[in-house]
């Protein structure tokens, strides 16, 4: 695909709240102190495969960024607004930063 950053920014986005989900999976709400531990211990061991899976995804998009030689966010560039500013292709929220900076910046 042509944006690799949107790619890992898609990845990344709700890596907490999919933990958040499993953790609070909806279970049986158990009586024994010791079956709600094991219940517990089940929940986190499924929070670290889910982050595993998250990481090896995320390596799968890096390592295929290298073999194309596309490293940190020199992705190419597009248009912001309507100054035509042209902009790193990255996320939003990487984007606004530079954009305020340009905006403030005396006209040279």
């Amino acid at each position: 695909p042509r944006n690799m950053q949107a790619r890992m920014d898609e990845l990344f986005r709700d890596v907490c709240t999919t933990h958040l989900a499993l953790a609070a999976a909806e279970l049986p709400a158990l009586s024994s102190l010791e079956n709600r531990s094991l219940d517990h211990a089940a929940r986190i061991q499924a929070s670290e495969r889910q982050m595993e899976l998250d990481i090896g995804r995320g390596a799968a998009v890096l390592d295929e960024r290298r073999r194309r030689r596309q490293t940190g966010r020199q992705l190419g560039w597009v248009h912001h607004g309507r100054e035509g500013l042209r902009l790193p292709n990255a996320s939003e929220t990487a984007m606004l930063a530079h954009v305020r900076a340009w905006r403030l910046a005396p006209k040279l």
